[in-house]
Order: structure tokens, then sequence, then C-alpha cells
């Protein structure tokens, strides 16, 4: 917090390139002022109503869930412009079929981490979750997903992602900017349920793949070689002709593969480099030149490695 004062004043500051990067970085400060400004704005739009408890969940001392009201804001307001917000927001950058005073309070829920609406409801992140009304759902899980990020608040990812799917209305949430630890976890959390997914010929945008080549690296132990043995299963199913336009199975990982290399750890190396089933003929047509760019693209980060290890950096 000690440059919160600077970045305060330097949303004043005549350049909107220094304005922007003042804003996302005091929106990544819990306790700065603009935080601050964001909560009273959303006081009298979200109210949570809670619902009675069952018995049951009374001796199970569980907390009843709840439904939250939603009302936008009545009209734009000058200050708000010192603060990052735009009066006329583009559609391209709002939940579909939904105007700007929608996009104003996204905005403002955006920058609030959602452990304050745990504490100031008294719920949990899934019941929270759960109680976004329909018509309003997109646009709060989505704004939470994107606070949860900015505040590394792994228990609110993993309940949008368990309740959603990583999914929202309008198609997939954004995982750019998710911690490597983040990032593995809904990776892993996801991976029974979207493995054959994963595997299909033409899946271009599950969420899954979407994670992996967002992930900021390195991926852990484990998901890496759930990734390697994943990848090995792909390359081994033979090709197939659809409409007459050939593509083999795992038509995106072919274009993938090269660049994963540098998000498995290098201790991998060894598991790495065997399995694949080179002894196929197909293998040799269309896989074996990509493979072996992958392996040598790892084996030149474990040399890198082993030549400047991150300890002669400090």
């Amino acid at each position: 917090m000690d440059d919160e004062p600077f970045l305060e004043n330097s949303l004043g500051d005549k350049s909107k390139e220094v304005r922007a990067v003042a804003v996302s970085l005091l929106e990544k400060l819990p306790d700065s002022r603009l935080v601050e400004r964001a909560k009273a704005e959303l006081e009298p739009l979200l109210t949570w109503k809670a619902q009675s408890g069952s018995l049951l969940g009374a001796l199970l001392h569980r907390a009843p869930g709840g439904e939250i009201e939603v009302q936008l804001p009545e009209k734009w307001r000058p200050e708000w412009a010192r603060d990052g917000l735009e009066e006329k927001v583009s559609p391209y950058n709002r939940v579909r079929n939904l105007g700007e005073k929608a996009a104003w309070l996204q905005r403002f829920l955006e920058r609030v981490p959602p452990s304050y609406w745990k504490i100031k409801w008294s719920a949990t992140p899934a019941q929270v979750v759960a109680g976004a009304p329909q018509e309003w759902r997109e646009l709060l899980i989505g704004a939470w997903w994107e606070a949860a990020k900015k505040s590394d608040d792994g228990a609110w990812l993993e309940a949008i992602a368990t309740q959603t799917g990583l999914k929202t209305l309008g198609g997939m949430l954004n995982f750019n900017g998710l911690s490597a630890q983040n990032a593995d976890s809904l990776a892993l959390s996801l991976w029974e349920e979207e493995s054959s997914n994963f595997r299909q010929s033409n899946n271009e945008n599950g969420p899954l793949r979407a994670i992996l080549l967002n992930h900021p690296g390195p991926w852990s132990l484990e998901l890496s070689r759930l990734f390697l043995q994943s990848a090995r299963e792909i390359i081994a199913k033979p090709p197939s002709n659809t409409a007459g336009n050939y593509r083999s199975p795992g038509y995106w990982l072919r274009y993938s593969l090269v660049g994963f290399a540098d998000k498995i750890p290098v201790e991998l190396l060894a598991e790495a480099a065997p399995g694949w089933p080179d002894d196929d003929e197909s293998f040799g047509q269309h896989w074996a030149p990509v493979v072996s760019q992958f392996l040598a693209r790892l084996q030149l980060r474990a040399d890198l490695q082993a030549e400047f290890p991150p300890s002669s950096f400090l």
C-alpha cells in the first residue's frame, strides 16, 4: 500500500496510458481507495436475500443459501471517468443483451475482491455463486471470476468452476491472468470430466485446453504427466476422414505441442522422451517432426537450466 497514494494521484494524469496503468494496479490492492469506491457504488445495487434453512441443514450446521437481488445504476456519474470507467461502452465489451448500465455494474464488481461478499453476506463462495439469479448470472459470474483472478483467490475460482464447468451462458470464461497454482488446480479438477473431450479430434475450444494454453507455467509434475499420457493416446489414434478432408485425431495438438514444451518441468525430460507410438506408419508421416521439435525444445530448456541454474542469478 506504500504506492497507493502515488497511484491514486496518477488517476488524474494527463496521459491516458498512465491512468490505465494506475487503474490496473489499484484494482489489485484490496484496500485501495479505488476498490473502496467500487464497494460503495455496489452497496445499494446488490442485496443478499437469505433463505431460511432446513431442519437437516441446521442439524448439520450448514448455513442457509440465498439469492442476490440486482439493481442497475440509475445514471452515469462524471466522477466515474477518473476511476477508469467509460460512459459509452462498446457492445463488444458488454455481456450479451445487456446495456451500458449493466457494463458499469460489471466494471465495479470486477474490482472488489470476492472474499468481501463472503464476509458481508456470511455465505460461502459456493452459496454466493448459486445465489446469482438467472437474468444476471453471466454478468455476476464473469465479474467474480475476473475479481478472483486479480486477488488470486483459489477458493472462489474453484467455486465458480464447480458450478459452471468454467463456462458462462455466452461462452468460456477468460483464463488469461491465472496464477500457476490456480491454473494447475483448475486443470486437475477438470481432468477426469474433460479428458475424454480433450482427446477428441475436433476439440478446438474446450476449457481444459484453454487452461493449458493460458497456464503461465511451469505445469506441476502431476499435470504434466497427465498431459503426456493423453498426448500419446491422441497421437496413437488412427487417421480419420471427415467430409473428404483429412484430419488426424488431435488436429489442434499438432499446432500446440511444441509450445507446451515450455510449460513442462525439465525434470520430466527422461519421462517425456519414450512412449510415443513411433512404430505406427501415421506417426512417421504426420507426428514425428512435431514430437521431435517438442523433445528438442524440452532438451534445450534442460541444457540451459543446467548451464545457468536459477540460483546463479540470485
